[in-house]
C-alpha cells in the first residue's frame, strides 16, 4: 500500500508521487539531479503505508533544501502559505483602424 497525501484544504486525497515533487522542485530552480535526490529522500522518509498531509511534506522538503543549501528554492515551500498561487495574465490588444 502507498503512502496517501491528504490536502485538507482542498479536502483532497492522492497517492504520493515522487514525479510530481521532482517537478515541483524543478520549478523552484533545482536541477534535475538535485531535485531527484531530493525527492527520493522525501519519498524515503514517509511511512510506508498510511497518510501524510500536505504541510508535514512541504516542512520536509523545507528543511531538506535548507540542509542542502538550495536557499533560493525556499519560497515555494514556506508555511504558511504567503499568498494564493501567481496568476500572469497576458492580453493581446488589436490594432483597430477608426474610420
Amino acid at each position: 500500500m502507498k503512502t496517501t497525501v491528504v490536502n485538507q484544504s482542498e479536502n483532497t486525497r492522492v497517492p504520493f508521487l515522487r514525479g510530481i515533487l521532482i517537478r515541483s522542485l524543478m520549478d523552484a530552480g533545482l536541477q534535475f539531479e538535485e531535485a531527484f535526490e531530493l525527492a527520493t529522500q522525501v519519498r524515503d522518509d514517509l511511512p510506508a503505508a498510511g497518510e501524510i498531509s500536505t504541510d508535514a511534506i512541504r516542512d520536509r522538503v523545507f528543511s531538506l533544501l535548507e540542509e542542502q543549501g538550495h536557499l533560493g528554492a525556499l519560497e515555494p515551500y514556506r508555511l504558511p502559505l504567503a499568498a494564493p498561487a501567481k496568476i500572469q495574465v497576458n492580453s493581446l490588444m488589436a490594432n483597430h483602424k477608426h474610420g
